[in-house]
């Protein structure tokens, strides 16, 4: 059973698709990466793939794209960033609201 410790998005990914042969099934990769422990970007929190999956419904995984795009839409918010971040900037003024502020 893998101990591999994932912290960037990319890594994830890459490692899903190396590690997996696809058609897989959700209990094979409970089974094989499930003590994966992948780490949120700007916090202490971590969470282990077998946790993150805990309660999806989906059976297999056509592809590598297919399994991460379901493990990302189920993380808690510490590992999405900057929440509502927009580089693009607001076009809309909102009466009261704060000004854009740059970091």
């Amino acid at each position: 059973m893998s101990q591999e410790r994932l912290t960037e998005r990319n890594d994830l990914r890459a490692y899903l698709d190396a590690e997996l042969s696809y058609p897989v099934t959700l209990s094979t990769v409970r089974d094989r990466l499930g003590q994966v422990t992948v780490i949120a970007p700007d916090s202490d929190e971590s969470e282990t793939l077998a946790s993150i999956v805990e309660h999806v419904d989906d059976d297999s995984y056509e592809s590598a794209d297919e399994l991460f795009e379901t493990v990302v839409s189920r993380l808690p918010d510490a590992y999405i960033g900057r929440k509502y971040y927009d580089d693009r900037g607001s076009s809309l003024a909102v009466a009261g609201s704060p000004e854009d502020e740059s970091l």
